[in-house]
């Protein structure tokens, strides 16, 4: 009986070492993968993000520099108030795409642009 159960614990310890080295052929066969398929900076989510994403970063920024500093607690106003500042950050984020205005410059402008059309 007992040669029975000195056996029977080999086994399993044999079993457990096989399911171990399996499994560590399979993470050495990952980290080779990895290693082969690296690739060098910068990575494409980051150069996708800085194609794509950097100007919206940019706009936010704008977008707080010109958020109203005192309180507005009338909703309509509000929401007018927002939808016209968001109007002018995506006009300027839209015009940077063909040729860079900064930001004082384009308000300046488009100002100007909107007196003339509706006062002259």
């Amino acid at each position: 009986m007992k040669a029975k159960k000195k056996a029977d614990y080999v086994d399993k310890i044999l079993r457990r070492i096989e399911i171990v080295h399996q499994d560590q052929t399979l993470l050495q066969k990952v980290q080779q993968y990895v290693e082969s398929c690296y690739l060098q900076d910068p990575a494409p989510l980051h150069k996708f993000y800085r194609e794509w994403f950097n100007l919206v970063d940019l706009t936010d920024r704008y977008w707080y520099d010109v958020q109203e500093a005192h309180q507005n607690t009338r909703w309509k106003s509000k929401m007018l108030f927002g939808i016209m500042r968001m109007f002018v950050i995506n006009s300027w984020t839209l015009s940077v795409f063909d040729t860079y205005t900064p930001w004082l410059d384009f308000q300046n402008h488009l100002a100007k642009e909107l007196i003339e059309t509706y006062m002259g």
